[in-house]
């Protein structure tokens, strides 16, 4: 734990434990960047008591002060019926009050009571309800992904009326309420020079600023054994529970397995990631060249024993932790335009664009069956990891965004 001259209020929705996901990692490295120049407080909430005292001891390695309090958060008929309610009468997106935490509420109200603090840091715009009536504290709004293009998206891919109807006014309300957080906010974060362009495209006076996602380039270095030489097995990770990355390898297994079965004899597709649905999971059933994992306790096991990696995403936003960590570890990968969207690369030097079963199913066949073109992806990934995405890099454009912050404050 280190501390600093500056006192930062890290609020966030959800608990940043276990880095098993996304969301999880990006907030991780972004306390621990703090952690090393500031004194940093941490408010957050947790449903596991078992997860808490886990991550209490955890965060604290970070964190000057950890706070956490119950996530009441149920997805009950009877709960969610009160959210549509709520989200009617107030006119908010349905996602920001299902949110809604009393608990972390208070917890908040009674630090900014006691004591005050130079910056608050917004983890995501979940965060934003408890800095909303308080326009004395000054806070840097740090977005994971813009949810309105988020449910317009899945607005366009839906095509049953009610839902489609639905997904359309969420995201109209959140385009309204993400707006407001981000000029509330003394800067605004984002993950993409296009999530930036967009923001500015809707207020161009907003102050916003890109900090990528990253990855772990140390932990994540590539094996000493050589990938070429694993069967011709494909991998795609993430958490299965998060609807684009279930509904991508659905997708994969049910629209680009068939082209690829005709490409390379013995291919095997393998989603590894925790909370599969039982639809996903029927596939594997019905498909011996198709394994879904489920949760698993090293995800490198499952991508070194793969000859390549697969981002199937057709809907989502934000930048891929996913992507960039298969190029933190040398992995030869082939994404969808929507999966890379965000992250500066190279197509055909870092990694392989395809949209459409059959052009992804070329592409990859060329990737499991030409080493010529696997060395080259595979070399190029990783350095464009090392020199655009460790977290190291990240961390310290974070401290420039806080520095200048606080130098004008």
């Amino acid at each position: 734990m280190v501390g600093g001259e500056a006192s930062i209020l890290f609020v966030s929705q959800k608990i940043p434990w276990p880095r098993d996901a996304g969301g999880n990692i990006r907030a991780w490295h972004l306390l621990e960047a703090l952690g090393r120049r500031y004194a940093l407080t941490l408010v957050t909430s947790c449903s596991d008591g078992a997860l808490e005292a886990q991550a209490r001891a955890a965060l604290a390695e970070l964190c000057a002060d950890v706070r956490i309090v119950p996530d009441v958060k149920s997805r009950s008929a009877p709960a969610m019926l009160r959210v549509g309610a709520r989200s009617v009468l107030r006119g908010s997106p349905a996602l920001v009050e299902f949110n809604r935490n009393a608990h972390l509420a208070r917890a908040v109200g009674d630090l900014l009571a006691r004591r005050r603090f130079d910056l608050a840091h917004l983890n995501h715009v979940d965060a934003f309800p408890y800095l909303e009536r308080r326009r004395a504290q000054p806070f840097v709004l740090d977005s994971h992904n813009l949810l309105f293009v988020y449910y317009r998206r899945m607005a366009a891919l839906e095509r049953g009326p009610l839902r489609r109807r639905a997904y359309g006014r969420e995201a109209r309300l959140l385009e309204r309420y993400e707006l407001c957080a981000f000029r509330r906010a003394r800067v605004g974060t984002v993950c993409s020079r296009q999530e930036r362009d967009r923001l500015l495209e809707l207020d161009p006076g907003l102050d916003i600023e890109v900090l990528p996602n990253g990855a772990d380039c140390q932990s994540l270095a590539p094996p000493p054994r050589d990938v070429w030489e694993n069967p011709p097995r494909v991998c795609f990770v993430g958490d299965m529970a998060y609807e684009p990355n279930d509904d991508g390898a659905r997708w994969f297994v049910a629209e680009v397995m068939p082209h690829l079965r005709e490409r390379v004899a013995g291919v095997r597709f393998v989603a590894v990631g925790k909370n599969p649905g039982a639809a996903l999971c029927a596939l594997a059933q019905t498909h011996p060249d198709v394994e879904v994992t489920g949760r698993v306790d090293d995800v490198r096991d499952e991508v070194f024993a793969a000859r390549a990696c697969v981002v199937p995403l057709r809907y989502g936003t934000g930048t891929r932790i996913k992507l960039l960590e298969a190029f933190a570890m040398g992995m030869p990968t082939v994404s969808t335009a929507v999966g890379a969207e965000g992250v500066e690369y190279r197509d055909g030097e870092d990694v392989l664009i395809a949209d459409g079963p059959a052009q992804m199913a070329a592409r990859l066949a060329e990737v499991l069956t030409q080493r010529e073109l696997h060395d080259r992806l595979r070399r190029g990934a990783r350095a464009t990891a090392l020199a655009r995405y460790d977290w190291s890099v990240i961390g310290a454009e974070l401290g420039r965004i806080y520095a200048a912050v606080l130098a004008r404050s």
